[in-house]
């Protein structure tokens, strides 16, 4: 969808497929200008060619600059598809409201009329589809996925950012709002991503809330001669370190009075050192059977409510180093492997290094 804005043209697509676009005729004239006048052959050769090299984000106008100068108009695009949704709000749930005997394809209209925004009612509309039945513990998957959003950090406020990812709990839903300068630089578009996992929490979360409804029933109910691995994944400055010692901080009280016997180390490039034996340089070798072990790691064992303490140090020694996102960013993948009840029950925690790609930080 493109619509008509003060300096250009404001494309928007939604979900994970382009909604049917109809751009004006000078928006059309305007690219098939620059795709086929011969003049401008060996020109957009050249830019085409910068384009695609290595180059540092840092310094592409489009990704920085380009956001705070269009900040408004972006926040605007964002905030115009929760307006269509209110619209369909009423339309769905409202008995008194005169929008609910309306057709979706009358919605369409006023949407586009309004918002220009009219493709979007059918991308709002899959939101209110029924939620799949919750599976029997038998058939359940073995890997759940869960998204916990941070809140914007002061020096993000201070520097003009804005919120541009919405988490619906209740649905386990999280919409990422994408805000781009188009190549041309003639027109702004704004890619609406929506993903559906198993468990979704916003900002408002506390770390307690969190390790209560996400963490701690998957520790409980661990039973004899039986695993788990929690993973931290995600883009530096994320929370992802954040959230891991805030899991292992409450962990020791919920298995106070079962022995554990706590392995941990962190794998930095292609080597692999023990966090408790002051960053030891260790191997990581594979049995006949495909399973991992860790050659020369030292194992402590203790009561579960001593595993604070424990980790206190080790975490110290944890490779990090700062960057544009955050100053003391993990730069390893963090492993803490503890064995409960004389090692027939193994559960993992798994902190890994920022996922992004080196220019972005």
């Amino acid at each position: 969808l493109a619509s008509k804005a003060q300096g250009g043209f404001v494309g928007q697509r939604h979900g994970a497929m382009a909604c049917p676009s109809e751009i004006p005729d000078d928006a059309a004239e305007f690219e098939s200008h620059i795709v086929d006048a011969p003049r401008n052959i060996e020109g957009r050769a050249e830019q085409e060619a910068k384009w695609a090299g290595d180059y540092d984000g840092r310094q592409h106008w489009s990704l920085r600059e380009a956001y705070l100068k269009h900040r408004d108009r972006l926040r605007q695009a964002q905030g115009d598809l929760y307006r269509v949704k209110m619209l369909l709000d009423a339309h769905f749930t409202s008995q008194s409201s005169c929008l609910k005997d309306l057709d979706l394809s009358i919605l369409e209209r006023i949407a586009d009329f309004g918002f220009s925004q009219g493709p979007a009612v059918g991308f709002l509309a899959n939101w209110r589809r029924a939620p799949k039945p919750v599976a029997a513990a038998s058939d359940r998957p073995g890997i759940r996925f869960m998204a916990r959003k941070r809140p914007l950090l002061p020096f993000e406020v201070a520097a003009g950012d804005w919120d541009c990812v919405t988490v619906s709990r209740s649905c386990a839903r999280v919409v990422c709002h994408d805000g781009r300068l188009h190549r041309t630089g003639r027109r702004l578009e704004m890619l609406h991503k929506k993903f559906v996992l198993d468990q979704a929490y916003d900002s408002s979360v506390s770390d307690s809330e969190f390790y209560e409804d996400a963490v701690k029933p998957l520790v409980t109910s661990l039973k004899e001669e039986e695993a788990a691995t929690i993973i931290c994944y995600g883009q530096t400055g994320t929370g992802k370190t954040h959230t891991f010692n805030a899991c292992w901080k409450r962990l020791g009280a919920d298995l106070a009075g079962r022995s554990i016997a706590v392995t941990f180390f962190e794998i930095h490039g292609k080597k692999c050192y023990d966090l408790l034996q002051q960053r030891k340089e260790v191997t990581l070798r594979s049995d006949a059977e495909e399973r991992v072990h860790v050659r020369g790691a030292l194992t402590l064992s203790a009561d579960a409510a001593a595993l604070p303490s424990l980790l206190e140090e080790a975490l110290r020694l944890r490779r990090s180093e700062a960057t544009e996102r955050n100053p003391l960013s993990s730069r390893s993948h963090a492993v803490c492997v503890l064995a409960l009840d004389g090692g027939r029950t193994t559960l993992r925690f798994v902190d890994l290094a920022g996922s992004e790609r080196n220019y972005e930080t």
